[in-house]
Protein backbone atom coordinates (compact mmCIF):
# COMPACT_ATOMS: atom_id res chain seq x y z
CA UNK A 1 0.00 0.00 0.00
CA UNK A 2 1.64 3.37 -1.04
CA UNK A 3 1.37 5.94 2.02
CA UNK A 4 2.99 8.98 3.17
CA UNK A 5 3.48 10.47 6.63
CA UNK A 6 1.96 13.71 7.85
CA UNK A 7 4.53 13.89 11.05
CA UNK A 8 4.11 10.69 12.40
CA UNK A 9 0.50 10.48 11.28
CA UNK A 10 0.42 7.47 8.47
CA UNK A 11 -1.95 8.84 4.97
CA UNK A 12 -2.93 5.24 2.94
CA UNK A 13 -3.33 6.45 -0.68
CA UNK A 14 -4.30 2.92 -1.52
CA UNK A 15 -7.69 3.58 -2.65
CA UNK A 16 -9.37 1.28 -4.65
CA UNK A 17 -6.62 -0.31 -6.04
CA UNK A 18 -6.57 -4.07 -5.67
CA UNK A 19 -3.13 -4.75 -6.35
CA UNK A 20 0.59 -3.83 -5.07
CA UNK A 21 1.75 -0.17 -5.14
CA UNK A 22 4.53 2.11 -3.96
CA UNK A 23 4.81 6.00 -3.19
CA UNK A 24 8.71 6.73 -3.65
CA UNK A 25 8.83 10.37 -3.94
CA UNK A 26 9.53 12.49 -0.68
CA UNK A 27 6.44 14.51 -0.82
CA UNK A 28 5.96 17.56 -1.72
CA UNK A 29 3.00 20.22 -0.60
CA UNK A 30 1.66 22.91 -2.34
CA UNK A 31 -1.87 24.94 -1.22
CA UNK A 32 -1.48 21.92 1.68
CA UNK A 33 -2.09 19.11 -0.96
CA UNK A 34 0.37 16.89 -0.71
CA UNK A 35 2.02 15.13 -4.10
CA UNK A 36 3.66 11.89 -4.20
CA UNK A 37 5.23 9.66 -7.07
CA UNK A 38 5.39 5.71 -7.38
CA UNK A 39 3.55 3.10 -9.23
CA UNK A 40 0.49 0.76 -9.38
CA UNK A 41 0.22 -2.68 -10.50
CA UNK A 42 -2.90 -3.21 -12.65
CA UNK A 43 -2.96 -6.92 -12.40
CA UNK A 44 -0.47 -7.29 -15.92
CA UNK A 45 1.97 -4.18 -15.85
CA UNK A 46 3.55 -1.75 -13.14
CA UNK A 47 2.02 1.99 -14.06
CA UNK A 48 3.70 4.36 -13.48
CA UNK A 49 1.53 7.24 -11.51
CA UNK A 50 1.60 10.60 -8.78
CA UNK A 51 -1.33 11.03 -6.35
CA UNK A 52 -2.05 14.88 -5.28
CA UNK A 53 -3.51 14.35 -2.14
CA UNK A 54 -5.41 10.94 -2.06
CA UNK A 55 -6.58 11.66 -6.20
CA UNK A 56 -4.70 9.07 -8.43
CA UNK A 57 -3.68 10.44 -12.27
CA UNK A 58 -1.79 7.61 -14.32
CA UNK A 59 0.96 8.86 -16.17
CA UNK A 60 0.67 7.63 -19.80
CA UNK A 61 3.01 7.34 -23.58
CA UNK A 62 3.51 9.30 -25.70
CA UNK A 63 0.89 8.51 -27.78
CA UNK A 64 -1.88 9.38 -24.42
CA UNK A 65 -2.36 5.58 -24.05
CA UNK A 66 -1.91 3.53 -20.95
CA UNK A 67 2.01 2.07 -20.89
CA UNK A 68 1.81 -2.26 -22.03
CA UNK A 69 5.26 -2.86 -20.31
CA UNK A 70 5.45 -1.45 -17.09
CA UNK A 71 6.88 1.98 -15.86
CA UNK A 72 7.64 3.97 -12.51
CA UNK A 73 7.75 7.88 -11.63
CA UNK A 74 10.69 7.90 -8.91
CA UNK A 75 10.19 11.55 -7.88
CA UNK A 76 8.31 14.32 -8.94
CA UNK A 77 8.70 18.47 -8.53
CA UNK A 78 5.56 21.46 -9.27
CA UNK A 79 5.90 24.23 -10.84
CA UNK A 80 2.56 26.37 -10.12
CA UNK A 81 0.11 23.68 -10.77
CA UNK A 82 2.42 21.81 -13.15
CA UNK A 83 3.56 17.85 -11.96
CA UNK A 84 6.57 16.79 -13.34
CA UNK A 85 7.75 13.15 -12.74
CA UNK A 86 11.02 11.81 -13.25
CA UNK A 87 11.53 7.90 -13.47
CA UNK A 88 11.60 5.20 -16.44
CA UNK A 89 9.16 2.98 -18.12
CA UNK A 90 9.99 -0.68 -20.33
CA UNK A 91 10.10 -0.24 -24.27
CA UNK A 92 9.84 -3.50 -25.78
CA UNK A 93 12.36 -2.63 -28.85
CA UNK A 94 14.92 -0.14 -26.46
CA UNK A 95 14.24 -2.18 -23.22
CA UNK A 96 14.36 0.80 -20.20
CA UNK A 97 14.14 3.85 -20.81
CA UNK A 98 14.91 7.18 -18.54
CA UNK A 99 11.88 10.07 -18.97
CA UNK A 100 10.02 12.31 -17.12
CA UNK A 101 6.52 13.89 -17.77
CA UNK A 102 5.71 17.66 -17.91
CA UNK A 103 2.03 18.23 -16.67
CA UNK A 104 1.59 14.24 -17.95
CA UNK A 105 3.40 14.82 -21.24
CA UNK A 106 6.53 11.99 -21.88
CA UNK A 107 9.34 13.58 -22.66
CA UNK A 108 12.02 10.28 -23.09
CA UNK A 109 15.82 11.29 -22.76
CA UNK A 110 18.38 10.93 -24.87
CA UNK A 111 21.91 10.45 -25.56
CA UNK A 112 25.19 12.41 -26.25
CA UNK A 113 23.54 13.04 -29.90
CA UNK A 114 20.22 14.36 -28.75
CA UNK A 115 18.76 12.28 -30.80
CA UNK A 116 18.15 8.80 -29.66
CA UNK A 117 16.66 7.78 -26.61
CA UNK A 118 18.94 6.31 -23.89
CA UNK A 119 17.70 2.56 -23.22
CA UNK A 120 18.45 -0.46 -21.98
CA UNK A 121 20.92 0.35 -19.16
CA UNK A 122 20.09 3.72 -18.24
CA UNK A 123 18.23 5.34 -15.57
CA UNK A 124 16.31 8.58 -14.48
CA UNK A 125 16.19 9.00 -10.23
CA UNK A 126 15.69 12.43 -9.17
CA UNK A 127 14.29 15.90 -10.72
CA UNK A 128 15.01 19.14 -10.13
CA UNK A 129 13.40 22.76 -11.35
CA UNK A 130 14.81 26.29 -12.55
CA UNK A 131 11.72 27.77 -13.96
CA UNK A 132 10.69 25.85 -16.78
CA UNK A 133 13.65 23.90 -16.72
CA UNK A 134 14.03 19.97 -16.17
CA UNK A 135 16.99 18.64 -14.23
CA UNK A 136 17.01 14.62 -13.86
CA UNK A 137 20.20 12.82 -12.54
CA UNK A 138 20.83 9.34 -13.57
CA UNK A 139 23.07 7.18 -15.29
CA UNK A 140 23.79 5.51 -18.36
CA UNK A 141 26.08 2.53 -19.98
CA UNK A 142 28.27 3.23 -22.38
CA UNK A 143 29.13 -0.62 -23.47
CA UNK A 144 32.08 -0.86 -21.01
CA UNK A 145 30.74 1.24 -17.18
CA UNK A 146 28.05 3.05 -15.89
CA UNK A 147 28.42 6.66 -16.94
CA UNK A 148 26.92 8.70 -13.95
CA UNK A 149 25.37 12.11 -15.68
CA UNK A 150 22.40 14.78 -15.60
CA UNK A 151 20.31 15.95 -17.96
CA UNK A 152 18.62 19.59 -18.77
CA UNK A 153 15.82 19.18 -20.46
CA UNK A 154 16.52 16.41 -22.88
CA UNK A 155 20.52 17.55 -23.38
CA UNK A 156 22.67 14.60 -21.67
CA UNK A 157 25.74 16.04 -19.31
CA UNK A 158 28.45 13.20 -18.35
CA UNK A 159 29.68 13.41 -15.28
CA UNK A 160 32.34 10.29 -16.18
CA UNK A 161 35.14 12.21 -17.18
CA UNK A 162 35.51 13.41 -13.07
CA UNK A 163 36.21 10.12 -11.75
CA UNK A 164 38.82 9.07 -9.98
CA UNK A 165 41.66 7.35 -11.96
CA UNK A 166 40.79 3.56 -11.85
CA UNK A 167 37.48 3.86 -10.89
CA UNK A 168 34.99 0.94 -12.99
CA UNK A 169 32.04 3.46 -13.10
CA UNK A 170 29.69 5.53 -11.21
CA UNK A 171 26.00 6.36 -10.55
CA UNK A 172 24.17 9.63 -10.04
CA UNK A 173 21.06 9.07 -7.73
CA UNK A 174 19.97 12.72 -6.34
CA UNK A 175 20.00 16.33 -7.84
CA UNK A 176 19.46 19.85 -6.17
CA UNK A 177 19.89 23.18 -7.79
CA UNK A 178 21.48 26.55 -6.09
CA UNK A 179 21.21 29.05 -8.46
CA UNK A 180 22.94 28.38 -11.58
CA UNK A 181 25.04 25.25 -10.51
CA UNK A 182 23.61 21.92 -10.56
CA UNK A 183 24.27 19.96 -7.56
CA UNK A 184 24.16 15.58 -8.42
CA UNK A 185 25.32 12.93 -5.37
CA UNK A 186 25.71 9.54 -5.71
CA UNK A 187 28.49 6.82 -5.44
CA UNK A 188 31.20 5.55 -7.47
CA UNK A 189 33.32 2.84 -7.60
CA UNK A 190 37.06 1.41 -7.14
CA UNK A 191 39.00 -0.45 -9.15
CA UNK A 192 37.83 -3.52 -7.18
CA UNK A 193 34.28 -2.25 -7.46
CA UNK A 194 33.91 -1.19 -4.40
CA UNK A 195 30.80 1.87 -3.77
CA UNK A 196 32.24 4.73 -2.40
CA UNK A 197 29.90 7.94 -1.86
CA UNK A 198 30.58 10.91 -3.84
CA UNK A 199 28.62 14.46 -5.05
CA UNK A 200 29.22 16.66 -8.06
CA UNK A 201 29.16 20.55 -7.61
CA UNK A 202 28.66 21.43 -11.41
CA UNK A 203 31.04 18.98 -13.03
CA UNK A 204 33.50 19.07 -9.89
CA UNK A 205 33.68 15.99 -8.45
CA UNK A 206 33.93 15.24 -4.66
CA UNK A 207 34.63 11.91 -2.84
CA UNK A 208 32.67 11.75 0.81
CA UNK A 209 35.02 10.57 3.65
CA UNK A 210 34.34 7.62 5.88
CA UNK A 211 34.61 7.19 9.71
CA UNK A 212 38.32 5.77 9.71
CA UNK A 213 41.07 7.57 11.01
CA UNK A 214 42.52 8.38 7.20
CA UNK A 215 38.63 8.92 6.03
CA UNK A 216 38.45 5.50 4.23
CA UNK A 217 35.33 3.61 4.65
CA UNK A 218 35.18 -0.53 6.30
CA UNK A 219 33.31 -1.73 2.99
CA UNK A 220 30.43 -0.55 0.48
CA UNK A 221 29.10 3.11 0.96
CA UNK A 222 26.62 5.09 -0.71
CA UNK A 223 24.98 8.63 -0.75
CA UNK A 224 21.66 8.64 -2.10
CA UNK A 225 20.28 12.34 -1.58
CA UNK A 226 21.39 15.87 -1.52
CA UNK A 227 20.48 19.45 -0.42
CA UNK A 228 21.83 22.51 -0.28
CA UNK A 229 21.25 25.39 2.92
CA UNK A 230 22.86 28.54 4.02
CA UNK A 231 25.89 27.49 0.94
CA UNK A 232 26.72 23.99 2.97
CA UNK A 233 25.84 21.11 1.14
CA UNK A 234 24.06 18.27 2.62
CA UNK A 235 24.18 14.45 1.46
CA UNK A 236 23.07 11.58 3.15
CA UNK A 237 23.63 7.70 2.94
CA UNK A 238 25.17 4.71 4.67
CA UNK A 239 28.43 2.64 4.50
CA UNK A 240 28.74 -1.26 6.08
CA UNK A 241 30.98 -1.80 8.94
CA UNK A 242 30.94 -5.31 9.33
CA UNK A 243 27.52 -7.22 8.56
CA UNK A 244 25.38 -3.74 9.57
CA UNK A 245 24.72 -0.75 7.57
CA UNK A 246 25.19 2.68 9.14
CA UNK A 247 23.05 5.32 8.22
CA UNK A 248 24.73 9.30 8.21
CA UNK A 249 24.65 12.35 6.47
CA UNK A 250 27.83 14.68 5.74
CA UNK A 251 27.45 18.49 6.52
CA UNK A 252 29.79 20.03 3.51
CA UNK A 253 32.84 17.21 4.03
CA UNK A 254 31.94 16.80 7.59
CA UNK A 255 30.90 13.04 8.36
CA UNK A 256 27.80 12.59 10.99
CA UNK A 257 26.74 8.85 11.75
CA UNK A 258 22.91 8.29 12.88
CA UNK A 259 23.35 4.84 14.19
CA UNK A 260 22.46 5.73 17.64
CA UNK A 261 20.75 2.52 19.81
CA UNK A 262 20.10 0.55 16.28
CA UNK A 263 21.35 -2.97 16.62
CA UNK A 264 20.43 -3.90 12.68
CA UNK A 265 21.00 -1.78 9.11
CA UNK A 266 19.15 1.22 8.96
CA UNK A 267 19.64 3.55 5.76
CA UNK A 268 19.40 7.45 5.26
CA UNK A 269 17.47 7.47 1.54
CA UNK A 270 16.20 11.48 1.13
CA UNK A 271 17.82 14.84 2.96
CA UNK A 272 16.22 18.07 3.29
CA UNK A 273 16.83 21.23 5.39
CA UNK A 274 14.75 23.64 7.26
CA UNK A 275 15.08 26.59 9.73
CA UNK A 276 18.99 25.02 10.20
CA UNK A 277 17.80 21.55 10.96
CA UNK A 278 18.62 18.36 8.84
CA UNK A 279 15.77 16.45 8.54
CA UNK A 280 16.04 12.63 7.07
CA UNK A 281 14.12 10.25 5.84
CA UNK A 282 14.78 6.04 5.35
CA UNK A 283 14.37 3.13 6.83
CA UNK A 284 15.65 0.62 9.33
CA UNK A 285 15.70 -3.16 10.35
CA UNK A 286 14.32 -4.48 13.31
CA UNK A 287 15.13 -8.02 12.76
CA UNK A 288 12.37 -9.11 10.82
CA UNK A 289 11.03 -6.41 8.08
CA UNK A 290 12.25 -3.12 6.98
CA UNK A 291 10.75 -0.29 8.87
CA UNK A 292 9.99 3.42 7.88
CA UNK A 293 11.50 6.07 10.50
CA UNK A 294 13.46 9.70 10.10
CA UNK A 295 15.73 11.98 11.81
CA UNK A 296 15.44 15.20 12.94
CA UNK A 297 19.00 16.43 13.48
CA UNK A 298 20.18 13.04 15.25
CA UNK A 299 17.31 12.60 16.74
CA UNK A 300 15.62 9.13 15.57
CA UNK A 301 12.16 8.65 14.76
CA UNK A 302 10.55 5.78 14.19
CA UNK A 303 7.26 5.33 12.50
CA UNK A 304 6.96 2.21 12.24
CA UNK A 305 3.74 2.06 15.21
CA UNK A 306 1.68 3.64 11.88
CA UNK A 307 1.92 1.12 10.14
CA UNK A 308 -1.16 -1.63 10.48
CA UNK A 309 -0.47 -4.11 12.50
CA UNK A 310 3.00 -2.82 12.97
CA UNK A 311 3.74 -4.37 9.56
CA UNK A 312 7.16 -3.70 8.07
CA UNK A 313 7.04 -1.97 4.31
CA UNK A 314 8.62 -3.84 1.15
CA UNK A 315 11.62 -2.19 -0.48
CA UNK A 316 11.84 -2.84 -4.66
CA UNK A 317 15.48 -3.97 -4.67
CA UNK A 318 15.37 -3.23 -8.57
CA UNK A 319 14.83 -0.16 -8.08
CA UNK A 320 16.83 1.24 -4.87
CA UNK A 321 20.40 1.70 -3.68
CA UNK A 322 20.89 -1.81 -2.02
Amino acid sequence: MPCYWDGSTLHSLGGSLTHSACAYSPAVSSGGTVYTAGYYNDGTNDVPCYWAGSTLTTLKNTNGSDFTNGGYALALALSGSTVYAVGVYASSSLGRVPCYWAGGTLVTLKDATGNTPLSNLAYAYSIALSGSTVYTAGYYDNGTTTVPCYWVGTTLHSLGTSLPSGSTGAEAVSITLSGSTVYTAGYYYTASDVPVPCYWEGDTFHSLSGPSSDGSFPSYAYASGIAQSGGTIYTVGYYLVGTKYVPCYWEGSTLHSLGGSLTSSAYAKAVIVSGGTVFIAGEYYNGKKMMPCYWEGSSFNDLSGSAPNGGGFPIPDDLFVS
